[in-house]
């Protein structure tokens, strides 16, 4: 038999064996998981053409034509080197000699691999060596879950483009400077932004005029920063090259594609559908100069005002839309000046408030509103308790200022406010110049993909305490006295509980008692509380806002429906909004209790029904934290990269018995002989080797022999 044969063969009982003995195995982060991983390469147009599929099993890689479904070569793991490099028997058909490759493995994300890889050869000497190795610029994108994965740009700041698509040979919009801009992570997590301004200006990219897209992956190599975008909304995906050192450029090169090809070449060659993207970094627009022309054009225009619309407001300054007192700064109300905690948080600090100048607190991330006023203020349908305020955030890195709207409901108690922001919007924000410029024409629907959204850029107004300002107030609940009523807890128990208001009307108490359950959940509502805020909420239910007289900085929300006031519920302070009773009713969200009147009678244990199945609390003693249902704040309150670490399900411990040798044959080969003894005549242990004795040989050349032959085959 051929020596190469035996060699090939041998190689590849290695790799049989290397996964069970450990030996080589690829890395972790691309093995293939038929649920959550599908590695594709040679994506060109959208996915629409996938030419490449890679599965890596173990250590095992297996390369696939995607269109015919024929695999063109294996690669079996022979040697783990460091970084993630790996020596490789190459297979593939027709082959009759042994191969060997290196291939290294570059994570660029989640759902994003780069490989390096050598040239083919019929040696191991050296073939890992970083001189050998050349980059593939086809990524391997995990087709499963790369448009769900979310990053910072690494590219920030404002630029004026120029474009020009090298599909075409053709610029685009080359008449007027400023005519296309690209804004990036002006503020943290609002990803990239390309304004196109108009259709003509959009190349062949799949992009709308204004089109916001988010990182899926950032990295550099060889002098290049490559960020891979994708959509906001559908699911495309393009990839922009520009220069590592952007941070020290003014004006440079970008590239942008949408074919997954991450090259390092100075002039891409092989890859002729591309957008060439000539990029200057634009000076800063402090909010004291709001009133300008948004490009060169308006200068030379004939009468860019004519039609009142779009192009006037462009050219806001020549067209006379803005001038010296118009806009101007305005003022906050004096009640809401100082300090604003989100109490579901804690004592985090959420919003401070100076006269002029609004600062919203998300983590360690900030952003700073100025207030401005272009004409008087949006009243709106809403009552005196309610009021807007125009806002305008200033960039120092060339991003254009942004504008947005606040609201802001107060009412009986100057220590609570609730705060409701509007989605971010560029200038122009109405279409004509005759429409006012004011917050009737902002969204209020919330903003899914920005990183302040859970707080403030959410559906519903969010509630803010001040400490310093908290004198309490009367409770003015619709109930005095005591009174008796079934209470549901967030556990799904049930317990009597009694409501007692004090003597001054300025505080209550909770007590339940007769719970069908060992352990309730009443420990989580505080026995006393003292009322700060009593009010009816935006026109429909009547709420009480409490906090706990030992735990000061939590709040709770008392909501009484409109309708009826015999049943109300108890929440904490994140759900206290005018959506939350709706979503208790409907099933969608649990209290922390339910309150069932009696008409003033004592209900015993007795008459309550028992639950069939109740839901399990975990405990400290069980898991070391307590988690109970209803205590989180709703889903679209979470940024968009907070995930939970099981993916929002619950725990699950492992109680698979473990293999034991309680089935195993224990009778001895005594026994055995016996009963085979007329049959047979027993075997000549000179004769027949033992089969253990023939494997552990097996793997000892596997492990020690092997890798000696294919290295120097």
């Amino acid at each position: 038999m051929d020596l190469h044969l035996v060699v090939a063969i041998l190689c590849h009982m290695l790799a049989i064996l290397n996964p069970v003995l450990g030996i080589c195995r690829f890395p972790e982060f691309a093995q293939t998981d038929d649920k959550n991983r599908d590695w594709r390469s040679g994506i060109r147009s959208q996915f629409r053409k996938l030419t490449v599929k890679v599965t890596i099993q173990n250590s095992k890689m297996t390369v696939t034509s995607s269109e015919a479904g024929v695999v063109d070569y294996e690669r079996i793991c022979v040697q783990s080197l460091s970084n993630f490099r790996y020596i490789t028997a190459h297979e593939q058909s027709g082959q009759r000699r042994q191969k060997f490759a290196c291939v290294q493995f570059l994570q660029r994300s989640d759902s994003v691999i780069q490989l390096k890889v050598s040239e083919i050869s019929g040696s191991m000497s050296g073939i890992c060596d970083e001189s050998k190795l050349r980059l593939d610029p086809w990524l391997l994108l995990d087709k499963n879950s790369v448009l769900d994965e979310r990053h910072l740009c690494s590219l920030t700041g404002g630029y004026s483009v120029k474009l020009f698509d090298r599909e075409y040979s053709r610029g685009f919009c080359d008449a007027y400077k400023d005519h296309v801009w690209l804004e990036s992570e002006c503020v943290p997590g609002s990803g990239l932004y390309f304004n196109f301004r108009y259709p003509r200006c959009i190349p062949n990219v799949l992009m709308s005029e204004q089109q916001r897209t988010m990182c899926v992956a950032n990295w550099t190599e060889d002098g290049y920063a490559f960020s891979l975008l994708r959509h906001d909304v559908q699911r495309y995906t393009w990839l922009l090259r520009y220069p590592a050192n952007v941070r020290h450029l003014d004006s440079f090169v970008a590239l942008l594609m949408r074919d997954m090809y991450a090259s390092t070449e100075s002039h891409i060659t092989g890859l002729p559908t591309y957008v060439q993207m000539d990029m200057v970094r634009d000076i800063p627009h402090p909010v004291t100069s709001l009133c300008i022309d948004e490009f060169e054009g308006c200068n030379y225009y004939t009468d860019p005002c004519s039609d009142g619309g779009k192009m006037a407001l462009t050219c806001a300054r020549t067209c006379e839309v803005c001038n010296v007192t118009r806009p101007r700064m305005c003022t906050f109300s004096d009640s809401w000046i100082g300090d604003w905690i989100d109490p579901s948080h804690g004592d985090r600090l959420a919003l401070t408030v100076e006269p002029h100048i609004l600062t919203v607190h998300y983590n360690r991330l900030q952003q700073r509103f100025h207030c401005i006023r272009w004409d008087e203020p949006y009243t709106g349908s809403a009552n005196k308790h309610t009021s807007y305020r125009m806002l305008v955030t200033e960039f120092s890195n060339g991003c254009r200022p942004k504008y947005s709207c606040i609201k802001v409901v107060q009412r009986s108690s100057s220590a609570i406010l609730f705060l409701q922001l509007s989605a971010e919007r560029h200038w122009p924000i109405t279409d004509t110049v005759t429409q006012p410029i004011d917050c009737s024409r902002f969204s209020y629907e919330g903003d899914t993909d920005s990183l302040i959204q859970n707080r403030y850029r959410s559906k519903h107004l969010r509630l803010l305490y001040s400490k310093s300002l908290d004198t309490g107030t009367t409770c003015n609940m619709p109930l005095s006295g005591s009174y008796n009523y079934t209470a549901k807890l967030s556990d799904h128990s049930r317990c009597s509980g009694r409501i007692t208001i004090s003597s001054s009307g300025a505080s209550l108490s909770v007590v339940f008692s007769n719970c069908d359950m060992k352990n309730a959940a009443s420990h989580l509502v505080p026995e006393r509380h003292s009322c700060i805020e009593s009010t009816r909420l935006f026109g429909s239910d009547y709420i009480v806002v409490t906090r706990g007289f030992l735990d000061t900085e939590q709040l709770y929300c008392w909501i009484f429906p409109k309708r009826s006031i015999d049943d109300f519920y108890l929440v904490k302070s994140a759900h206290c909004n005018d959506g939350t009773r709706r979503r208790i009713t409907r099933g969608h969200f649990v209290p922390l209790a339910s309150f069932s009147s009696d008409s003033g009678t004592q209900t015993g244990i007795s008459s309550l029904p028992i639950p069939v199945q109740s839901t399990p609390i975990l405990t400290e003693s069980s898991k070391g934290y307590v988690i109970p249902i209803g205590d989180s704040p709703p889903m679209d309150s979470y940024p968009p990269e907070v995930r939970s670490p099981t993916g929002g399900k619950s725990p699950v411990v492992d109680m698979t018995p473990s293999l034991t040798t309680g089935n195993r044959n224990t009778s001895s080969p005594k026994d055995g002989n016996k009963r085979n003894s007329t049959s047979r005549p027993p075997p000549n242990p000179a004769t027949y080797a033992s089969p253990i004795v023939v494997v552990a040989a097996i793997i000892f050349f596997v492990i020690f022999q092997i890798p000696c032959l294919c290295k120097n085959s």
